[in-house]
């Protein structure tokens, strides 16, 4: 399976998301952790796409009483590798926009210093979640905007 196969499936029917879960190890109570995430019923597409990526360490779950799988991208390192990888090989401007935005965070997130740089990495990911859901911003459990005004 090639690099532009793999990254049109990704586009087709794939995802780009960041959650934020409450954390009270991390210094402002959350964790922010960009995810992409594959679904389908195709098992050999998930091993194609698992050899082709030996390095990376994916979460492989059963969906939809046994009819799913669902493989995700949870470590950010692995997601920037991935990232990397199939970013030349991209069609679609969203598509484009969510990665440049997930590289941006992953690299806010590596180097966050400050509160500063924690309201920037929120920042960051409210584009994206706005992006995934092509404009309808991204559902999540914790609202964004109500964590920046708490933090500022």
């Amino acid at each position: 399976m090639s690099i532009e196969y793999i990254t049109g499936f990704i586009e087709a029917d794939g995802w780009f998301i960041v959650t934020i879960e409450k954390d009270k190890t991390h210094v402002y109570g959350y964790r922010i952790r960009p995810t992409i995430g594959i679904r389908t019923s195709d098992k050999e597409i998930i091993e194609l796409i698992k050899a082709n990526f030996p390095d990376l360490s994916f979460n492989e779950a059963i969906t939809d009483e046994g009819h799913t799988i669902q493989l995700l991208l949870r470590r950010r390192d692995d997601v920037l590798k991935f990232i990397l990888v199939i970013e030349p090989y991209l069609q679609t401007e969203r598509v484009k926009r969510i990665v440049q935005l997930m590289k941006e965070l992953i690299g806010v997130l590596d180097s966050r210093k400050d509160k500063k740089d924690f309201l920037k990495a929120l920042s960051v990911a409210k584009q994206i979640r706005a992006l995934a859901r092509k404009g309808k911003g991204q559902k999540g459990r914790y609202d964004v905007e109500k964590i920046i005004k708490s933090l500022e």
